[in-house]
């Protein structure tokens, strides 16, 4: 029994040594194979060290770009001297300009073997989702900045914000900003509605800046109303499709000339002579300088008369603008008139100085000395027009009727006029103050 006993623990022993090499053997290769792995990992995630404040800015964007609530990064220990430092790198990133006000931040900052590790934590006040929808509000273009405005305008809003892209209106770039309000300032839409002025507060962001904008009205809506319907109504009664652009163009030339006077408000003084800086430059409640003092208290001065004449002929779907310049005349301030395309061609018409009258005399006219006119006309001693030549179209030539083209020779007819030993002047004293 001994020696059967003795042959069993033999080969259990060596049963026993065969499973367990088996295992060890299973155990090395997993851990061989585990091993392999973990190398090969390891090569994939080592460490990235940030060398440069621009990598680093560039990790942060990636990051909030994505709403990430915690951004991590490596970083070179020579990179930011103190903790100060990084926030300085922080807050000129563009992404986190962006998102100012939208978001708090905090940090943990570890000094590890070779380099530091920041881990920054992320707390939005806003989603994704409608940060998003924000930015694609942003206006990117500068007709959208000025047709937002206007119809802000229009709508009397008293105060609202609009965001504007850096590429558009860069408040701090004087040039760039005062080109773009000088656009708007030509809108006659906007100038008409705000005639009593606004203000402006802006809020620098990364890419973009937030105005927000308050305006001032002497106008109601029922007032801005009853403007387009008196214009509409005017045009559809005494324009018709047929006409050319030159008949159009008379047709309101003759209108406005002798059916609104020209006046400086109810207490019929020109401020600008008389030093009154507290001019009463209304007739009622209307600004002197807009299309409604024109068309609700039948007079005004050279901006509303300009104004209204731009709204006459857009709405005859007349190619028109709105020109602001001076005249040659001693303590000249500013003038205003229009400019408007007939046949294909730029002409300058001033009706303001197409309301003629003779010194000593309340009897009006038509001067068509100040009707379809080209620039060497416009500018000589006569006319004394001054605008700056590159900032609108050229006007060629004087119009010349198609029926007269065959006998023109270049040169000026007389005047129709009935002669006279006075000197035809405009239907007021002195000269304009241009209302921005």
């Amino acid at each position: 029994m001994s020696m059967k006993n003795n042959l069993k623990r033999v080969i259990f022993s060596l049963l026993f040594s065969f499973a367990l090499v088996a295992v060890i053997s299973g155990n090395v290769e997993c851990v061989n194979a585990g091993t392999k792995a973990y190398a090969k990992r390891t090569y994939k995630k080592k460490t990235v060290v940030l060398r440069s404040k621009k990598a680093v800015s560039k990790k942060i964007t990636k990051g909030l770009a994505k709403f990430d609530k915690k951004i991590t990064f490596c970083f070179s220990k020579k990179l930011f001297k103190n903790n100060m430092d990084f926030w300085n790198t922080l807050h000129s990133n563009t992404e986190y300009k962006d998102l100012y006000g939208r978001i708090e931040c905090s940090m943990s900052w570890y000094n590890l073997y070779g380099y530091d590790r920041i881990d920054l934590f992320v707390k939005y006040k806003t989603t994704k989702s409608k940060f998003e929808k924000f930015k694609s509000g942003i206006i990117r273009t500068e007709k959208e900045f000025i047709d937002r405005m206007v119809k802000n305008a229009k709508d009397l809003k008293r105060s609202f914000s609009i965001s504007v892209s850096k590429k558009v209106a860069d408040i701090m770039n004087v040039e760039a900003s005062r080109r773009l309000f000088n656009k708007l300032y030509d809108e006659v839409e906007f100038m008409d509605m705000v005639s009593k002025g606004y203000t402006t507060t802006s809020m620098n962001y990364g890419t973009y800046w937030t105005l927000t904008v308050k305006n001032n009205y002497d106008i109601t809506k029922s007032d801005v109303k009853n403007l387009d319907k008196f214009v509409k109504a005017w045009v559809a009664e005494n324009l018709s499709p047929g006409m050319t652009d030159a008949e159009k163009v008379k047709k309101i030339f003759e209108y406005m000339t002798m059916e609104y006077a020209y006046s400086y408000g109810d207490k019929g003084e020109d401020w600008y002579y008389t030093g009154d800086n507290n001019r009463n430059a209304k007739l009622g409640k209307y600004d002197v300088h807009t299309s409604f003092a024109l068309v609700f208290k039948q007079a005004g001065v050279c901006s509303g008369y300009s104004r209204l004449f731009y709204r006459f002929a857009k709405e005859a779907r007349l190619e028109v603008i709105y020109i602001v310049g001076k005249t040659a005349i001693e303590n000249s301030a500013g003038h205003a008139w229009n400019m408007v395309k007939v046949d294909g061609n730029w002409y300058h018409i001033d009706v303001t100085w197409g309301r003629g009258k003779y010194n000593n005399s309340n009897d009006v006219f038509i001067d068509w000395n100040y009707f379809l006119k080209g620039d060497g006309t416009m500018g000589d001693e006569e006319h004394i027009h001054v605008w700056d030549r590159d900032k609108y179209p050229a006007a060629t030539a004087d119009y010349v009727e198609p029926d007269e083209m065959e006998d023109y020779d270049g040169t000026d007819d007389e005047s129709d006029e009935e002669t006279t030993d006075e000197i035809p002047i405009p239907d007021y004293i002195g000269t304009d103050v241009i209302n921005f």
